[in-house]
Protein backbone atom coordinates (compact mmCIF):
# COMPACT_ATOMS: atom_id res chain seq x y z
CA UNK A 1 0.00 0.00 0.00
CA UNK A 2 2.84 2.66 0.91
CA UNK A 3 5.46 1.64 -1.53
CA UNK A 4 5.00 4.69 -3.63
CA UNK A 5 4.99 7.18 -0.94
CA UNK A 6 7.95 9.20 -1.04
CA UNK A 7 6.79 12.35 1.31
CA UNK A 8 4.31 12.04 3.86
CA UNK A 9 3.20 14.33 6.41
CA UNK A 10 2.18 13.61 9.52
CA UNK A 11 0.37 16.13 12.15
CA UNK A 12 -1.19 15.31 15.61
CA UNK A 13 0.09 11.97 16.27
CA UNK A 14 1.61 11.09 20.02
CA UNK A 15 4.24 8.39 19.43
CA UNK A 16 4.94 7.50 22.69
CA UNK A 17 5.41 3.68 22.54
CA UNK A 18 6.24 2.93 19.08
CA UNK A 19 5.28 1.22 17.34
CA UNK A 20 1.75 2.31 17.08
CA UNK A 21 -1.13 2.33 14.89
CA UNK A 22 -2.37 5.54 14.44
CA UNK A 23 -4.51 7.53 12.16
CA UNK A 24 -2.54 9.57 9.64
CA UNK A 25 -4.61 12.11 7.67
CA UNK A 26 -3.11 13.31 4.83
CA UNK A 27 -5.53 15.64 2.31
CA UNK A 28 -7.75 12.26 2.67
CA UNK A 29 -5.41 9.92 0.77
CA UNK A 30 -4.20 8.22 3.80
CA UNK A 31 -6.60 6.56 6.67
CA UNK A 32 -4.88 4.35 8.25
CA UNK A 33 -1.50 2.16 8.40
CA UNK A 34 -2.27 -1.11 9.49
CA UNK A 35 -1.36 -3.15 12.61
CA UNK A 36 2.62 -1.48 12.92
CA UNK A 37 3.81 2.06 11.54
CA UNK A 38 6.40 1.09 9.38
CA UNK A 39 7.91 4.05 7.10
CA UNK A 40 8.69 3.21 4.00
CA UNK A 41 12.26 2.72 3.01
CA UNK A 42 12.26 5.00 -0.15
CA UNK A 43 10.34 7.81 2.15
CA UNK A 44 12.40 10.52 0.30
CA UNK A 45 10.82 13.78 2.46
CA UNK A 46 8.58 13.81 5.59
CA UNK A 47 6.97 16.19 7.20
CA UNK A 48 6.12 15.85 11.50
CA UNK A 49 3.72 18.11 12.81
CA UNK A 50 1.85 18.62 16.21
CA UNK A 51 3.25 15.51 17.49
CA UNK A 52 4.73 14.69 20.49
CA UNK A 53 8.13 12.63 19.93
CA UNK A 54 9.97 9.89 21.07
CA UNK A 55 13.62 9.03 21.21
CA UNK A 56 12.19 5.65 19.93
CA UNK A 57 10.48 7.30 16.91
CA UNK A 58 13.63 9.37 16.53
CA UNK A 59 15.95 5.81 16.06
CA UNK A 60 13.20 5.04 13.64
CA UNK A 61 13.36 8.48 11.45
CA UNK A 62 17.37 7.90 11.46
CA UNK A 63 16.97 4.71 9.53
CA UNK A 64 14.88 5.61 6.87
CA UNK A 65 17.90 5.61 4.17
CA UNK A 66 16.66 7.55 1.09
CA UNK A 67 15.39 10.54 3.59
CA UNK A 68 16.68 13.44 2.13
CA UNK A 69 14.08 16.43 3.85
CA UNK A 70 13.12 16.25 7.27
CA UNK A 71 10.89 19.22 8.83
CA UNK A 72 9.37 18.84 12.03
CA UNK A 73 6.88 21.77 13.01
CA UNK A 74 5.30 22.20 16.29
CA UNK A 75 6.47 19.11 17.93
CA UNK A 76 6.93 18.30 21.65
CA UNK A 77 9.89 15.85 22.24
CA UNK A 78 9.92 13.97 25.17
CA UNK A 79 11.05 15.86 27.89
CA UNK A 80 13.48 14.67 30.80
CA UNK A 81 13.93 15.85 34.14
CA UNK A 82 17.25 18.08 34.91
CA UNK A 83 17.21 18.84 38.19
CA UNK A 84 14.20 20.49 39.84
CA UNK A 85 13.23 21.52 35.95
CA UNK A 86 12.39 19.67 32.81
CA UNK A 87 13.93 20.16 29.80
CA UNK A 88 12.80 19.22 26.11
CA UNK A 89 15.84 17.34 24.29
CA UNK A 90 16.20 15.98 20.88
CA UNK A 91 19.30 13.89 21.62
CA UNK A 92 20.70 11.40 18.85
CA UNK A 93 22.51 8.11 19.94
CA UNK A 94 25.35 6.05 18.73
CA UNK A 95 24.05 4.44 15.53
CA UNK A 96 21.34 6.91 14.76
CA UNK A 97 22.33 8.61 11.72
CA UNK A 98 20.17 10.14 8.62
CA UNK A 99 22.47 8.38 5.92
CA UNK A 100 21.08 10.67 3.22
CA UNK A 101 19.68 13.66 5.22
CA UNK A 102 19.98 17.18 3.11
CA UNK A 103 17.71 19.72 4.77
CA UNK A 104 16.39 19.61 8.05
CA UNK A 105 13.63 22.24 8.90
CA UNK A 106 13.39 22.90 12.73
CA UNK A 107 10.27 24.87 13.97
CA UNK A 108 9.60 23.72 17.60
CA UNK A 109 9.26 26.94 19.76
CA UNK A 110 10.15 24.37 23.32
CA UNK A 111 13.28 22.67 22.13
CA UNK A 112 16.06 23.48 23.51
CA UNK A 113 19.01 22.35 20.88
CA UNK A 114 19.95 20.97 17.77
CA UNK A 115 22.02 18.25 18.30
CA UNK A 116 25.81 18.45 17.61
CA UNK A 117 25.88 15.13 15.74
CA UNK A 118 23.77 16.58 13.35
CA UNK A 119 26.31 18.09 12.15
CA UNK A 120 28.16 14.85 11.51
CA UNK A 121 25.16 13.84 8.51
CA UNK A 122 28.12 14.47 5.59
CA UNK A 123 25.10 15.21 3.14
CA UNK A 124 23.58 17.71 5.45
CA UNK A 125 22.91 20.92 3.15
CA UNK A 126 21.16 23.31 5.17
CA UNK A 127 19.47 23.88 9.08
CA UNK A 128 16.50 26.09 8.72
CA UNK A 129 15.23 26.98 11.75
CA UNK A 130 12.01 29.24 12.31
CA UNK A 131 10.52 29.98 15.22
CA UNK A 132 12.92 28.39 18.13
CA UNK A 133 14.16 29.77 21.08
CA UNK A 134 17.77 31.35 20.81
CA UNK A 135 19.46 28.19 22.31
CA UNK A 136 18.26 26.43 18.98
CA UNK A 137 19.41 29.41 16.82
CA UNK A 138 22.80 29.43 19.02
CA UNK A 139 23.35 25.55 18.51
CA UNK A 140 22.40 25.64 14.82
CA UNK A 141 24.77 28.69 14.52
CA UNK A 142 27.34 26.57 16.36
CA UNK A 143 27.33 23.52 14.61
CA UNK A 144 27.59 25.20 11.20
CA UNK A 145 30.87 26.97 12.92
CA UNK A 146 32.20 23.55 13.85
CA UNK A 147 31.95 21.91 10.10
CA UNK A 148 33.53 26.01 8.96
CA UNK A 149 36.62 25.43 11.44
CA UNK A 150 37.00 21.70 11.92
CA UNK A 151 35.70 20.06 9.03
CA UNK A 152 36.67 23.00 6.18
CA UNK A 153 32.92 22.25 5.19
CA UNK A 154 31.69 25.60 3.93
CA UNK A 155 28.52 24.28 2.04
CA UNK A 156 26.67 23.67 5.13
CA UNK A 157 23.79 26.76 5.17
CA UNK A 158 22.25 28.15 8.71
CA UNK A 159 19.08 29.86 7.60
CA UNK A 160 17.51 31.83 10.73
CA UNK A 161 13.96 33.02 11.07
CA UNK A 162 12.09 34.93 13.46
Amino acid sequence: MLRLVRVLDIMGIVFEKFPITPSLIRSGFLEIIPNVVKFPCKIRKLAISECVVSRIFLTTLCGLPNLEVLKIEYCVFETYEVGESEEEEWEITEGDEFRSLQFLSLRCYQLEEVPCDIGDIPTLQEIFVRECGASVVASALNIQKVQKEEYDNNDLKVLIQD
